[in-house]
């Protein structure tokens, strides 16, 4: 049988790359280990969290306020973030610390059922921007301590080995929790129940998350972080980046990007969840499908930022994303929305690589977690907009599809932008260095 067949080929591919994952360098091996139980932990809970919002109460404006609040407190935290992490020598400990309080906030989700039902929707979004305040200051310093852990040389092989083996985990562990909550409580009550079970495995497992994360050995004899300019204010932290042209211009477009990007998230969960009815099970498999597909393209994502650069990479997901928000808004049930996870995942992936791969070419290694501060300040106002931006279109237009067809049309707006201003200047300077 053609599923049989496509398991088999699937459950092989899995164990030769995990043969292979055992010739690596033991920080690729610790980063794999450490991704994993990160991804382990965030989709216990994270695929389900707009529909546990939903069974509390929540509707299409707590849909989009549970988008955009992370970036309303991560645009307040991540600068002066930059600047508190500056001032420690280990940033690794001071990494492992903030990922620890995110987790503490993450248990917490278990209680709000306890509350009036009134206010339940507007506590799980208050604490969800809560959980964005320590871990998006953490992952502008991971992203930052991984310049350090990698060099060029291996750091496209870390990324490639991590996002392969996160897929399918994601896929694994997805589809257990969608269907374990799904088929199994016969209340809502008991539905209610199963959440707070996996909202507290998701902290069990974060701690052993954080313990692996302290298993990274940096390339320095000594695990620090000292930064080449003392900034000691948010001027001066600004300057010090926006000196570098090369950065400012990989800014930009990335932020006009995301924008489109966001704007369809809170978009495409009100189309799948209010108007098709998606359920547990269903979100369950949507993930499945975008891990499979992330998975199975990973290596070629790779091999393409090798060959032709990443920023060739970045835009041909681009393009890709740009679809995918057309064909959603056209859905007519869920079945036909596996399509689009297929092309989410794969494009997903292939944004993921070549947006860190880029950033860390963009940055010098002196005060790269300045940089990193400012750049995921940007995205993170993106984040807390674009969703505004949705819910505006929906008003506007009375349709969440025709809002999606709308930022679909701009994500091509965008994606063209990416092509003209990174991958044009590209062939040009090959085509010249080759005469």
């Amino acid at each position: 049988m053609p599923i049989i067949r496509f398991v088999k080929r699937y459950a092989m591919r899995f164990y030769y790359e995990f043969r292979r994952l055992r010739r690596l360098d033991s920080n690729i091996i610790v980063f794999v280990k450490y991704g994993l139980l990160y991804d382990i932990m965030l989709n216990l809970y994270r695929p389900f969290a707009v529909k546990f919002l939903t069974r509390l109460g929540g509707e299409e404006f707590h849909i989009s306020l549970f988008n955009s609040v992370p970036g309303i407190v991560a645009v307040f935290a991540l600068i002066p973030g930059a600047l508190f992490l500056s001032r420690f020598k280990s940033l690794k400990r001071v990494t492992a610390m903030l990922f620890a309080m995110s987790r503490i906030v993450l248990l917490l989700f278990l209680f709000t059922p306890f509350f009036p039902a009134h206010i339940t929707p507007w506590l799980f979004v208050c604490l969800i921007g809560a959980l964005n305040f320590p871990d998006s200051i953490s992952q502008s310093a991971l992203q930052s301590y991984l310049g350090d852990v990698f060099d060029n040389n291996t750091r496209g092989a870390a990324i490639s080995a991590r996002s392969k083996f996160g897929a399918i985990v994601v896929l694994i562990v997805t589809l257990a929790t969608g269907l374990i909550i799904g088929f199994v409580p016969q209340t809502d009550g008991q539905t209610i129940i199963f959440y707070q079970i996996f909202f507290a495995l998701a902290f069990t497992v974060g701690v052993f998350e954080i313990l692996t994360f302290l298993k990274f050995k940096p390339r320095q004899k000594v695990d620090s972080i000292t930064p080449a300019v003392e900034a000691e204010t948010v001027s001066t932290c600004f300057k010090l980046v926006f000196a570098n042209k090369k950065f400012v211009k990989f800014l930009i477009l990335t932020v006009l990007f995301h924008v489109t990007w966001h704007a369809g998230w809170p978009l495409g969960s009100i189309i799948q969840i209010i108007e098709l009815g998606a359920n547990e099970v269903w979100l369950a498999i949507f993930a499945v499908v975008s891990a499979i597909a992330g998975f199975m393209t990973a290596n070629l994502w790779n091999k393409l930022s090798q060959k032709k650069g990443s920023s060739f990479a970045f835009t041909a997901a681009a393009f890709m994303v740009a679809s995918n928000a057309l064909i959603i808004s056209v859905a007519p049930n869920n079945w036909f929305l596996i399509i689009t996870f297929v092309i989410g995942g794969a494009a997903g992936i292939g944004t993921t690589m070549s947006l860190l791969n880029g950033l860390l070419e963009t940055t010098p290694d002196n005060g790269r977690i300045f940089y990193f501060g400012v750049y995921n300040t940007f995205i993170n106002i993106s984040l807390a907009v674009s969703p505004f931006i949705a819910h505006f279109l929906i008003t506007r237009f009375d349709s969440s599809r025709v809002a999606l067809a709308i930022v679909g049309s701009g994500r091509f707006v965008t994606a063209g932008l990416l092509f003209i201003f990174f991958v044009l200047p590209s062939w040009k300077k090959r085509k010249t260095v080759s005469k």
